[in-house]
């Protein structure tokens, strides 16, 4: 078996001899191997080039972001994709493997005995995403929070007021068709099983003081368990400016952007194949 490798080394958490594991373990498993080791800059044309070498099998090493972008080179029907925590959170790969959480161990799992699966995603734009996407200005309370657990007070502080993350002006509307909303700031989530529809909350507070208290909500604890916060289910809906044309701050697999409203959000059901250790 032929296998190609992708290793972010700008992810969070990949280690400095992440190249030698890999070439370690497929050399005890005596499969020919292509491995790559890039900088975020390089991420998305090495996917590309390495997905058209038509491998057997590729391993994306990197956050959720990096684990995307491998995830979107290659069909859901082509070659399988193993991915290994590389980020911070690491949301993705929970979700496909389970408890497991070290990086060699889910490898070498995934090649003796891992179960192909296909796993759902959220389509933003044309563009798929794994674990979800956060819009508006009160997304920059994800980045203030990062900080905060860092113990970074004036990174937190500077975040809070250098921005419009204050800004109680509603610029969203949520169109699912029969049901419309307007909210300030939404997330929506992949769900975990394909039959299921995304997780979508949002928040539209009347004043100052209520986005306040949810920001505090959210820099303490859970953004979407935060007072105030309200939930929807859907599997396609519309996000709109409540005005014309309009580019809102964004997040996309907690890679930060800017989406262009109006704009589709709908589910994938079977968006990529990956090899999981889960139920192996």
């Amino acid at each position: 078996m032929t296998i190609a490798a992708i290793i972010n080394t700008d992810s969070g958490s990949v280690p400095r001899n992440a190249e030698e594991t890999i070439l370690g373990v497929l050399s005890e498993f005596g499969h020919e191997s292509d491995v790559r080791v890039i900088t975020g800059s390089d991420l998305h044309d090495t996917c590309v080039e390495l997905a058209s070498t038509r491998a057997d099998c590729l391993i994306a090493w990197g956050g959720d972001g990096t684990l995307a972008c491998a995830l979107n080179s290659v069909s859901h029907d082509g070659a399988s994709v193993i991915v290994l925590p590389g980020g911070t959170m690491n949301l993705l790969s929970k979700r496909i493997h389970g408890e497991l959480s070290d990086p060699e161990e889910i490898l070498r799992t995934c090649l003796s005995k891992g179960v192909r699966q296909h796993i759902p995603a959220i389509e933003v734009g044309g563009q798929k995403i794994y674990v979800g996407i956060m819009v508006g200005e009160a997304t920059r309370l994800a980045e203030a929070r990062e900080y905060a657990r860092k113990g970074d007070v004036p990174h937190v502080a500077s975040t809070l007021v250098e921005t419009d993350v204050l800004d109680t002006t509603t610029r969203i509307r949520i169109n699912a068709g029969t049901e419309a909303d307007e909210a300030t700031a939404l997330a929506a989530f992949v769900p975990d099983q394909p039959d299921h529809q995304p997780n979508i909350y949002y928040v539209n507070p009347e004043n100052i003081i209520d986005l306040v208290r949810m920001g505090f909500d959210s820099l303490l604890g859970d953004w979407a368990n935060a007072d105030g916060v309200m939930t929807a289910h859907h599997e396609t809906f519309r996000l709109e400016a409540l005005k014309g044309e309009a580019k809102i701050p964004a997040a996309l697999d907690g890679e930060p952007t800017e989406l262009s409203l109006p704009c589709e959000i709908k589910l994938i059901r079977k968006a990529a194949g990956v090899l999981s250790a889960r139920s192996a």
